[in-house]
């Protein structure tokens, strides 16, 4: 996710932060590198758009690149490490959460899409300079 957020937003935007089962706050920047366009992005989700794929909606969302057009995402946010025990058994733990760019929680919330339908362009402009001017 962070390597593609970074294709269409450029610079050091935050892409994610991670939350430790402890709490720690950690961030993850986008790659340092321009963005392939400034042009406003559609992106289309919908109840199956979860874990990678909803952190790089949620990025381009809160950092004003696109619009998302759909339905409500999954809500997959956390992060689960996989522990093996010398007699082959494992077990599956979560270790972490995922938030969004402005700290949205998405896990079992999922993220509101921006239109149900596809916005015309002077909608879809508006709502990018919306975003924009809101900080």
């Amino acid at each position: 996710a962070v390597q593609i957020a970074g294709m269409f937003m450029g610079g050091d935007k935050a892409v994610t932060y991670t939350v430790s089962n402890t709490g720690e706050l950690l961030e993850g920047l986008d790659v340092k590198r321009r963005a392939l366009t400034e042009k406003p992005l559609i992106v289309r989700v919908n109840f199956l758009t979860a874990s990678a794929s909803e952190i790089l909606a949620g990025a381009l969302q809160d950092n004003c690149r696109a619009v998302l057009v759909g339905t409500k995402t999954f809500g997959k946010g956390v992060i689960q490490g996989i522990f093996q025990f010398a007699d082959g058994s494992g077990i599956k733990l979560t270790i972490g959460k995922y938030l969004t760019p402005k700290r949205r929680d998405i896990n079992k919330r999922g993220i509101k899409p921006d239109f149900f339908m596809l916005p015309g362009n002077p909608m879809l402009e508006e709502k990018i300079a919306q975003c924009k001017a809101n900080g």
